[in-house]
């Protein structure tokens, strides 16, 4: 059991350990990306419902954000249906946001 040291083609010294050889000291387990919940991103949530419940045109609004929020989803790699239903839950609390906002009032301007 010692150590090994050795010259590569770059010509730079390497040690290695000794049986770092092997499959099993060689194997890496694959990143995963987990997703923060979008609809726990409250503040997200309640800004686009307050610009939404005051432009002309909230489904555009909100699909604008929905479109931002999806390229960002891409851009991470995060699987398509886990995507989708987590673009789909954050949407409904948009949503009812905006409907509670145009019932109450926004309180907030």
């Amino acid at each position: 059991m010692r150590w090994r040291l050795s010259l590569d083609s770059t010509s730079k010294l390497t040690m290695s350990a000794p049986f770092s050889d092997l499959p099993l000291f060689a194997w890496k387990p694959p990143r995963k990306v987990f997703l923060f919940p979008s609809i726990r991103r409250r503040r997200a949530i309640l800004t686009v419902a307050r610009a939404a419940a005051r432009a002309k045109n909230p489904d555009k609004t909100v699909a604008a954000f929905l479109a931002r929020i999806r390229t960002s989803h891409e851009r991470k790699r995060i699987p398509a249906d886990i995507s989708d239903a987590d673009l789909r839950s954050l949407e409904a609390a948009i949503r009812a946001h905006v409907a509670q906002l145009s019932w109450h009032g926004d309180q907030s301007a």
